[in-house]
């Protein structure tokens, strides 16, 4: 019976191979890994494999061990099996076959060991390949680690802009005998022509100004606002709490303002769609998400529905204005997907009533419907006293009722 030993490498150094993976390597016959990996194997000492391919695709793993036939198989993985590996998507494959992990050392302990830096109090994510929200990450953690692809400039380009002051680490071909590890402020580094773009280099961001709290309910004296009108912060903190929004969600916010509800929800959700159709209010808004660092906003310039045709369907949606069309905006949400969830708010007796009257016609029977009325102290003389804000109308549901 075929037996799979998927062996993690470390960063690529034979003298970081852990003594259990040097003896899996040793018994295989046949020896599988990317061009980098499977060098490795014609460093360790006692290795007689039979055969050798240069592959790292989990789908042409698979068919090199069904299409062969031999016992005893390695497949050797950069890093550590469990740590951004391509076991996550040859391990499926390999059902009905005995399988073995024999774990390394990752990149990402590597560095820390290094740089003297517990690894436990490092937060960790992937550029290589994917749409991360590295700039949420910087934000709300001291220490960031990326694993990085042939984008190294263009991200710490990106991270100087919101993070002039952080102190960026990029560690390059970590444990071989060119190895190379940088260290200097964000604003510095790309000027100091230090930078190597390729796909072994690692980043580890250390940002001491970071805010590990999610920002929700931001003083509105915070925001740059000009004439253009906010959502305030009591409303915004009532309408996000019933959102309900995931991590994984995509969000609109339509008659966007002067951005307030976009940075709270953006600091929440995977991606935030902000639809203006004021210019000056769609510059608010660039402006205050860089203010508060908030990279995972669109700018949409233009009125709803049509603006919204090319998007990704919404699982959230504030609506802060309408402009009167109300029933057309969520018609064409419901088209969009059929089990959002929506907030809208409305300042007037008038506005209120075209939102439910909407909502009624769509045959929306089960929505929540708040008056919420605040009141902020007000410091006179040596007294505060309570100074009452305009009451607010705020419609909540679930489209999925329709």
């Amino acid at each position: 019976m075929k037996k799979i030993m998927l062996i993690g490498i470390g960063p690529g150094n034979v003298n970081l191979l852990t003594s259990e993976a040097k003896t899996a390597v040793q018994l295989a016959e046949v020896i599988i890994g990317s061009k980098r990996a499977v060098k490795i194997a014609d460093e360790v000492d006692g290795c007689v494999y039979m055969e050798k391919y240069e592959e790292y695709e989990a789908e042409k793993i698979r068919a090199i061990i069904k299409s062969t036939d031999y016992i005893n198989y390695a497949v050797l993985l950069s890093g550590d099996v469990g740590f951004y590996s391509s076991s996550k998507k040859l391990l499926p494959l390999l059902n009905g076959i005995e399988v073995r992990q024999i774990p390394g050392i990752s990149s990402m302990q590597y560095f820390c060991a290094k740089l003297l830096i517990p690894v436990d109090e490092v937060f960790h994510l992937t550029v290589h390949g994917k749409d991360s929200d590295i700039i949420k990450a910087i934000k709300t953690h001291k220490y960031t680690f990326l694993t990085m692809g042939k984008n190294v400039v263009q991200t710490i380009d990106k991270i100087a802009r919101f993070f002039p002051r952080a102190i960026i680490n990029i560690g390059n071909r970590l444990s071989y005998i060119d190895e190379s590890i940088v260290s200097m402020q964000a604003e510095k580094i790309i000027s100091a022509g230090v930078i190597r773009d390729n796909d072994l280099s690692v980043i580890l961001i250390q940002h001491d100004f970071c805010h590990t709290c999610l920002e929700i309910g931001i003083s509105d004296s915070e925001f740059i606002r000009g004439s253009v009108p906010m959502t305030k912060s009591g409303a915004r903190m009532f309408v996000i709490s019933k959102l309900k929004i995931a991590p994984t969600d995509i969000c609109y916010d339509i008659g966007a303002g002067t951005g307030s509800v976009s940075v709270e929800m953006a600091g929440l959700c995977k991606k935030l769609y902000a639809v203006e159709r004021s210019p000056e209010a769609a510059e608010l808004i660039r402006t205050n998400a860089f203010k508060f660092c908030i990279d995972n906003i669109d700018i949409i310039e233009g009125s709803a529905p049509e603006s919204l045709e090319t998007l990704p369907p919404p699982d959230k949606v504030f609506i802060g204005g309408s402009t009167g069309r109300f029933r057309n905006i969520l018609e064409f949400l419901l088209m969009k997907n059929k089990n959002l969830r929506f907030a809208a708010t409305a300042g007037s007796i008038e506005g209120i009533c075209d939102i439910t009257s909407a909502v009624k016609a769509l045959g929306l029977s089960d929505f929540e419907c708040f008056q919420l009325n605040i009141s902020e102290s007000v410091k006179k003389g040596e007294y505060h006293l309570m100074s009452a804000k305009n009451p607010v109308f705020i419609i909540t549901g679930e489209l999925s009722d329709v």
